[in-house]
């Protein structure tokens, strides 16, 4: 198995210098069509890693990474049970996502708020739990933001394993995708139904040979802000070194 990813240390410390506890990672690759993108990763903290002074905290984060508007999401703060740092390095761009626990969602169905800086300005996104669907209305969310007979193949084999399925919309935007949680499936990425159809349709054949054995957490596939679609691995994740 591949070492993971080289951790970005201005990204590592302007997070870590801000907070209290220690927190978990976990490495990510975006395929597009002939493209397939390394290097990104997310840092996630119990919301008490932001104690004392949460807002002040994630208000100083934000602005060392460049993400403003943060406004948008500090009045949330004290709602969320955890929050989350994403790094890409195409930009680079960085994310910090909020989540909501049942009880304190301020939104319905709402589980993460996440606001993004980068070359795409600082849109909003939120993730919206649709777990609770029945198998049809699942099935026709996939086929409404996963069209691409490959690309549903495997979205309709992870509903079967996944813990959580998320919605990803995006404020003024048609981006549209789905997340898969196969956190507790037990699969590495080399279990993943259809993993070869998958990267042979999006020209990569032979791509993460050296990552098959990794841990899969997440599985997400949609369309970009360009309408093409897209798929997301989420791999290796762990306490953070």
């Amino acid at each position: 198995m591949r070492a993971p990813a080289l951790r970005d240390t201005g990204f590592d410390e302007i997070v870590c210098a801000n907070l209290t506890l220690p927190g978990l990672r976990e490495d990510s690759v975006k395929i597009t069509q002939g493209g397939v993108a390394e290097g990104r990763y997310l840092l996630s903290f119990s919301r008490r890693a932001l104690l004392p002074g949460p807002k002040g905290r994630l208000e100083r984060i934000a602005t060392g990474l460049g993400v403003t508007d943060i406004a948008r999401l500090l009045t949330y703060v004290s709602a969320a049970n955890a929050v989350h740092f994403g790094f890409e390095p195409d930009g680079p761009s960085h994310k910090i996502y909020l989540e909501f626990p049942p009880p304190r969602r301020p939104e319905p169905d709402l589980v993460f708020l996440a606001l993004k800086a980068g070359r795409h300005g600082a849109p909003v996104n939120r993730y919206l739990d649709r777990m609770h669907l029945d198998a049809s209305q699942k099935q026709d969310l996939l086929s409404a933001i996963i069209p691409d007979p490959t690309v549903h193949a495997t979205a309709t084999a992870c509903l079967e394993a996944a813990g959580a399925l998320l919605e990803v919309v995006e404020d003024g935007s048609p981006r549209r995708s789905l997340d898969f949680n196969l956190a507790d499936s037990g699969w590495r990425l080399g279990d993943l139904p259809g993993l070869d159809d998958l990267l042979a349709r999006f020209g990569v054949p032979g791509a993460l040979a050296q990552d098959r054995d990794a841990p899969l957490g997440h599985f997400a596939a949609g369309h970009g802000r360009d309408g093409q679609p897209f798929i997301t691995l989420y791999i290796r994740g762990g306490p953070m070194e």
